[in-house]
């Protein structure tokens, strides 16, 4: 009996001894695919910094082809998952995985009662995160969509607001909402509208998917002509404003606001022509015309000053973004790209001229790219226009351009799978 007794325990020790072997397999191998995980995800940002710094990319042309419906800020969007479309004629919002092209999920744009697209109910402006779609409308609507299940949590009517009483959105010729946009942090949601006489903003605080609460509402000054276009983080709002000054010209400026508090903190007025503009992490970056030469600046929001800029003689910029916290890339009237240091900029005692890092000759691809738009990232810098199949005037079909800066090779790729 104690034999038996002895031999059932020896059985249990060793079992016992290999389950905790096993458990330290296991736990090794997780730290072995942890640490081959850490080093390769290491590498790619060192190649990716390597080619940033060396001008070194590969130019993919993502879209091109005959598609109805243009390709600009109001259709076409991107994060660091997806590419979102929205097709007009379908009344879709597609979204397609970034780097495979895949679709992944449509969403339907909103129609009346009947199924039928009203007339005003057309597609202004889109934003969207992981979780949810917001969507502004030609009859002053919002829509805010949980992407999940497709179900619609709120409809707002900023235009209620206005007017201080109820108005039937059917009836709705004079309001627009002209852009509705998450702070990075998506802890707030801000959106303006455009009646024929004045903008008015509506700022949400969002504590839930299901629970937006209305922070802060403001009517522009009467003397704001037009709201051009503006920029939110969870700390500053930059505002674009063109204004009458009855001397003549309007008067470009931009304002700077507490996101949270709404509280105006700056303000200044741009000598020349705004041709080109974007914000990102307190710094804001304008290209201006003056007479014949162009200027580039860049301003820190916090301080309301001017910390660089850099005369590019009568080069037009049409279009810019600030990367990350490390480049400011530029484009200009042919197409080139212009490619700056963030970190040279920032630092007073270096030349302005210092600043250009490289120059991306402009291609067939990129030129027909020139006025339509741009959206970037660390990875890439994507371009998208028209491109002429024929001579003939309003011949033109839609192209997206890629400049991938992960991958390298400096040489123009076939076509990827079409966007259609």
């Amino acid at each position: 009996m104690n034999s038996i007794i002895r031999k059932q325990q020896s059985h249990s020790e060793i079992a016992l001894v290999v389950e905790e072997e096993d458990d330290e397999q296991v736990l090794w191998n997780e730290q072995e695919v942890f640490r081959t995980t850490c080093l390769t995800i290491a590498d790619s940002l060192d190649i990716l910094d390597k080619n940033w710094m060396t001008g070194n990319y590969q130019e993919e042309i993502v879209l091109r082809g005959a598609v109805i419906g243009p390709v600009n800020s109001i259709t076409f969007l991107m994060d660091e998952k997806h590419i979102v479309r929205h097709v007009d004629s379908e009344r879709t919002f597609q979204f397609f995985n970034r780097w495979s092209l895949d679709l992944e999920e449509s969403i339907p744009s909103r129609t009346d009662s009947s199924g039928n697209q009203h007339h005003h109910c057309f597609v202004t402006c889109f934003d969207f995160s992981d979780e949810l779609l917001v969507v502004g409308y030609g009859n002053g609507v919002v829509d805010v969509i949980w992407r999940k299940t497709r179900e619609t949590l709120h409809t707002f009517r900023d235009f209620d607001w206005p007017n201080n009483h109820s108005v039937d959105e059917d009836d709705q010729d004079n309001y627009v909402t002209e852009k509705v946009i998450f702070s990075p942090k998506r802890h707030f949601l801000l959106s303006y509208l455009y009646t024929t006489t004045s903008y008015f903003l509506t700022l949400r605080k969002i504590s839930d998917v299901k629970d937006m609460i209305i922070a802060h509402q403001l009517q522009l000054d009467e003397n704001v002509e037009e709201l051009v276009n503006l920029y939110m983080d969870d700390l500053y709002t930059v505002l674009f404003i063109r204004s009458r000054t009855g001397r003549g010209p309007s008067e470009e400026i931009f304002e700077i606001r507490s996101t949270e508090s709404f509280t105006p903190l700056h303000s200044f007025s741009v000598q020349g022509v705004v041709s080109a503009y974007h914000y990102l992490d307190g710094l804001l970056v304008i290209g201006t015309q003056v007479s014949n030469s162009q200027f580039l600046r860049v301003w820190n929001t916090k301080t309301g000053n001017s910390i660089w800029d850099v005369n590019l003689d009568k080069e037009k910029i049409v279009d810019l973004r600030i990367i990350s916290d490390k480049y400011i890339v530029s484009v200009n009237g042919t197409g080139e790209l212009k490619q700056w240091d963030l970190h040279t900029v920032l630092d007073h005692a270096v030349p302005a001229d210092k600043a250009l890092l490289h120059r991306i000759g402009s291609t067939d691809n990129l030129s027909s790219c020139v006025g339509g738009g741009m959206v970037a990232d660390e990875y890439q810098v994507v371009l998208f226009g028209f491109f002429r199949t024929t001579p003939i005037k309003g011949h033109e079909s839609p192209i997206i351009v890629s400049l991938d800066f992960m991958k390298g090779q400096n040489h123009v790729k076939k076509p990827l799978p079409q966007l259609y």
